[in-house]
């Protein structure tokens, strides 16, 4: 499946913006793995985060050098909801065109916990 949109930066630019579902590691030539976000789920409710800027987002952010998206999940989600990440699964990841490079964002399902 594949999902086009657009979005605003912070510079005010209108970026093209591809969903995918599938392997994030796959088909990485010319791109950068540079984000995650996980929807997680704690006793059947949605687990969120409300950003000053953006407004209520999943938890999510940058991927530490050597470390794998699914580590970088973990370490987002005890950063930003102070939950413990039970299971995880990948749904997908977006691609954002931005001027001169192609930066990509995993997606994810997590089962958390306090």
């Amino acid at each position: 499946m594949e999902i086009k949109s657009t979005l605003i930066n912070h510079s005010g630019q209108e970026l093209k913006v591809v969903y995918w579902e599938g392997d994030p590691l796959a088909d990485l030539e010319g791109k950068i793995l540079q984000g995650v976000h996980a929807f997680c789920f704690y006793d059947g409710k949605l687990v969120l985060v409300k950003h000053p800027k953006s407004g209520w987002m999943p938890p999510g952010g940058g991927i530490e050098q050597g470390e794998t998206y699914e580590q970088a999940i973990i370490r987002e989600v005890k950063e930003e909801i102070n939950m413990k990440v039970v299971s995880q699964a990948l749904i997908g990841f977006q691609d954002i065109y931005e001027p001169g490079r192609i930066v990509r964002q995993t997606r994810s399902f997590c089962i958390v916990e306090p």
